[in-house]
């Protein structure tokens, strides 16, 4: 009975996880324009970690770019200074993407219209997906509620052997 209470407490750590960026969100970039958008990934999240989503992007011709970068590379990127880490990259079209994320930290997801000839529109949906749960979770409250779920049964159990054991005394005496 305690394995199995223990193997349940567990579960939700092995369950997937995840947070929107965005959700139903347009963007109009011009001609060499960019969007960067701050976020944190935290090293419990960075098992498995992915930024996914869809694009729908108008001309339909037109593709954007996505880069991966921590916020002082960004900050270096934008001045026009080097050296740049960009931890990922990507050319991608209207459909469905899936730019895998190497490390965790303070990131900038960079959306460019490096490369197009023409303004775009972005219609766009993006959330990061990873291995471990949303948050890295306490393991005392985890211990203290194991410990009074035993101390509940064990109270049960008192009370249903003191009512057992009355019972047998009161039969006996009959």
């Amino acid at each position: 009975m305690l394995l199995i209470l223990l193997l349940l407490s567990r579960l939700p750590g092995l369950m997937a996880g995840g947070f929107t960026l965005f959700e139903g969100d347009t963007l109009d970039l011009d001609v060499g324009r960019f969007r960067g958008v701050n976020f944190t990934l935290q090293e419990y999240e960075a098992d498995g970690a992915a930024l996914t989503g869809s694009l729908l992007i108008s001309p339909d011709t037109a593709t954007v770019e996505l880069l991966l970068m921590h916020q002082d590379d960004f900050s270096r990127w934008t001045a026009g200074l080097s050296p740049v880490d960009t931890l990922a990259s990507a050319r991608v079209g209207s459909g469905s993407f899936r730019i895998e994320m190497p490390r965790f930290g303070w990131l900038v997801l960079v959306i460019s219209n490096r490369g197009n000839v023409s303004p775009i529109r972005i219609c766009y949906d993006m959330d990061v997906t990873f291995l471990g749960p949303r948050s890295p979770g306490d393991p005392l409250p985890s211990a203290l509620k194991l410990l009074l779920l035993m101390m509940t049964g064990a109270v049960i159990a008192a009370v249903a052997g003191g009512v057992i054991a009355k019972e047998l005394s009161a039969r006996k005496r009959s």
